[in-house]
């Protein structure tokens, strides 16, 4: 016993440890790569042509971590090679940062940006003082740095000197590249280190009860949880600020964290159960699409820890460990990794899969306990508050429940009405409490109405104009069934043309036929398991209603290769050596599909953190603390403006053709109400081949504001 305490002991101080290194580090980590510039007009240039020539620029540092500068130079078409050194010293003089570098590749007239290569802990507000100079420079291979008028908020402290004379009221056309500490990332790595102290200890205890850990079901499950979390991991950083969808979810997650309520506060056509996730994240300190990311995964991690240890005895554990990462991975490699990304498709899929395995242990031991009935309301609802058309898929579901629940009564002695409440009662209360606790909240803030026009109105009425479906109720299950087959129909054909084919395509028919084979083998004359097959092919068909070829194909991939799985985990007894064939396929098709894991670590590895948009900085110089904004989000889908505080007034923040149908008065009333002295809106946006579709809003926008600078997406009121 004593042994087991020195050990637990040690590892703690050794967690500790860690935690100490690693929050070190992480302090430095920045959420955005910000950028201030300290002025953006370029009046004339200051020449650095011999050794004794210096350009000193003292400016207000405006962040905790610095990792480059940029300047706009002129290097007066001739090649400079020679030594320079960037010197930054704070207010005693101390040396903050001193780089030597070359202008290796510098365009002349153009931006030359100093990589600084690692990130330097500076102190926020305080004065800092940057020298150019070096000591082998020529009047043969000159310098010059452009310099101008403040006009930045950034500028307002600084003081340019060249040569020790000071240059009144001007600074350097200097950008200055950085970030705030965040304790976000603090806390993420402190949740994750904790988890692996609990699985250390709880092995160390076991281990000294002379019990063999690695067959512990917590820590097994806990296993799966940090395997999906850790493979996920590598595609946090993809993309940070490319994709609409998931940017709108961000959004409107930040928004409904400040109070806002969805549909009433944030226009959008989608059910919410996205934009609350969201929501939640951004309580816990999330403020990008990354951090959101992270937190989602770790979701999924603790979703399949629970799925794991709810299901261990009824599927052996190599499924329980290939299958999460199978089913989220096969999108990613049919379609891209932005099924990876917290958009509502990914949450519908994990919702079907919790579904699928609820009814495969169903199947199995024919109870419908409590638990069971917690488990698949609240699976269902998520399903339909991630994406409305889930109820196509569930109509299945439910069709091989009640397949199940007839086999069922068909074995029982008595039917009576008590039984039957009895099995049955819990399961219609727990199913209408999420349904019932949305409405409540919807009504009471006054919303119901707007999220019955926007999820479904909306979409019936108005988006059947853009998007050639939902003219019939039976058309997107019909749509469904075509695109699975002619993902594989077209496959065959660029194969016949020389185009190739995926290997993907070649393992998925392979396991799909094994397993068929299996099937009827095993259940040749079961009808109600032929029942189940043919139901179960219906709702796999019908996650594909908006095709299989893009992120909203998701839930067909991910529940084809479940649904596979689960034919191969039949008693043993039944099916005998027969799933050795499939079981080969799918470790070959798992060996595939690291692939766009090992892709997505390459650009981790090699690929620096963005900036955020040049647009970016030119809005935040316009805007006071906290100010609103009127935004199309659309011209510039920028997070980092809401995560600086500056919300939107518009409640259509994407001013697109379809929300512009219904929903362009709404920004109008809101525009004319708030009166923001800063809008980010371009008069010649195009979405779809559409142009100029809200007519009204641009009149409107071109008679009260000033367009700052020629194309830029920025207006500023006349009279500011």
């Amino acid at each position: 016993m004593k042994k087991s305490v020195l050990k637990i002991g040690i590892v703690c101080v050794l967690f500790i440890l860690v935690f100490e290194i690693g929050s070190h580090f992480l302090m430095k980590k920045t959420t955005y790569l910000e950028q201030t510039a300290l002025t953006f007009v370029e009046e004339d240039v200051l020449k650095v042509s011999n050794p004794e020539d210096r350009v000193t620029e003292t400016f207000q540092m405006p962040y905790d971590t610095l990792k480059k500068v940029a300047l706009r130079i002129t290097n007066y078409q001739t090649d400079c090679n020679t030594p320079w050194t960037l010197l930054i010293t704070d207010e005693s003089g101390n040396v903050a940062c001193e780089k030597e570098f070359r202008f290796v590749k510098a365009t002349d007239n153009g931006i030359y940006t100093i990589d600084l290569e690692k990130a330097y802990s500076v102190h926020k507000g305080e004065q800092y003082t940057l020298s150019l100079y070096s000591k082998k420079v020529t009047s043969d291979s000159p310098i010059g740095f452009y310099y101008g008028t403040l006009l930045t908020t950034a500028g307002e402290e600084s003081q340019l000197s060249y040569n020790g004379e000071q240059q009144e009221s001007k600074a350097l056309c200097l950008s200055v590249y950085g970030g705030d500490k965040d304790p976000f990332w603090i806390m993420v790595y402190g949740i994750v280190l904790l988890a692996l102290l609990f699985l250390t200890i709880r092995g160390i205890m076991l281990a000294t009860k002379g019990m063999n850990w690695k067959e512990d079901a917590v820590i097994q499950a806990a296993a799966c949880g940090l395997l999906v979390f850790f493979v996920c991991l590598p595609f946090a950083a993809m993309g940070t600020y490319a994709f609409t969808d998931e940017n709108d979810n961000v959004r409107g997650g930040m928004l409904i964290a400040r109070g806002a309520v969805l549909y009433r506060d944030y226009v959008t056509q989608h059910t919410p159960f996205a934009y609350y996730l969201c929501g939640v994240f951004a309580l816990l300190g999330a403020s990008s699409a990354t951090q959101m990311r992270i937190l989602f995964y770790i979701c999924l991690g603790v979703l399949w820890t629970f799925l794991y240890h709810r299901h261990r005895k009824n599927l052996p554990a190599w499924v329980l460990y290939l299958l999460p990462l199978l089913t989220i991975f096969t999108p990613v490699a049919m379609t891209g990794a932005y099924t990876t990304m917290v958009v509502a498709e990914s949450m519908q899929l994990q919702a079907f899969m919790v579904i699928m395995l609820e009814l495969y242990a169903m199947r199995l031991d024919h109870k419908l306990s409590l638990g069971r009935c917690v488990v698949l309301s609240l699976a269902a609802w998520t399903a339909i508050g991630s994406v409305f058309m889930s109820v196509y898929t569930l109509f299945f579901f439910v069709l091989i429940f009640l397949l199940f629940e007839i086999q069922y009564w068909r074995a029982q002695q008595s039917r009576k009405i008590g039984c039957i409440l009895k099995r049955y009662l819990p399961l219609a209360i727990v199913g209408c409490i999420p349904g019932i606790c949305g409405l409540l909240y919807f009504k009471v803030n006054h919303a119901l109405y707007y999220a019955f026009q926007q999820m479904y109105l909306f979409n019936r009425e108005v988006y059947t104009k853009y998007q050639d479906m939902g003219n019939s109720i039976l058309e997107p299950f019909f749509s469904g069934i075509v695109s699975a087959l002619s993902e594989f129909q077209n496959a065959v054909l660029m194969y016949g043309a020389g185009g190739g084919i995926k290997p993907y395509h070649v393992l998925v028919v392979l396991i799909l036929v094994t397993s068929v084979v299996i099937f009827i083998k095993a259940f040749a004359k079961n009808r109600t398991e032929w029942g189940v097959l043919i139901l179960g092919i219906l709702a796999i068909a019908s996650g594909a209603a908006r095709g299989v070829d893009d992120w909203h194909g998701q839930a067909f991939w991910g529940m084809l290769i479940t649904g596979v799985f689960l034919l191969i985990s039949q008693e043993p007894g039944r099916i005998k050596d027969r799933h050795v064939i499939v079981r080969l396929a799918l470790l070959c098709y798992a060996f595939l599909i690291l692939q766009p894991v090992a892709a997505q670590l390459r650009y981790d590895v090699t690929t620096k953190q963005e900036a955020v948009s040049y647009l970016d900085p030119i809005i935040l110089n316009e805007l006071d603390e906290g100010e609103s904004i009127f935004m199309d989000a659309y011209c510039n889908d920028s997070i980092y403006l809401l995560a600086k505080g500056h919300e939107p007034v518009n409640r259509a923040v994407y001013c697109l053709p379809w929300y512009m149908d219904w929903y362009e008065t709404w920004n109008l009333e809101d525009i004319k109400e708030s009166k923001p002295d800063v809008v980010v809106w371009n008069p010649d946006q195009e979405c779809w081949s559409q142009f100029h579709y809200a007519a009204l809003l641009d009149k409107y926008i071109q008679e009260n504001y000033e367009r700052v600078g020629e194309g830029a997406p920025i207006w500023v009121k006349e009279d500011k």
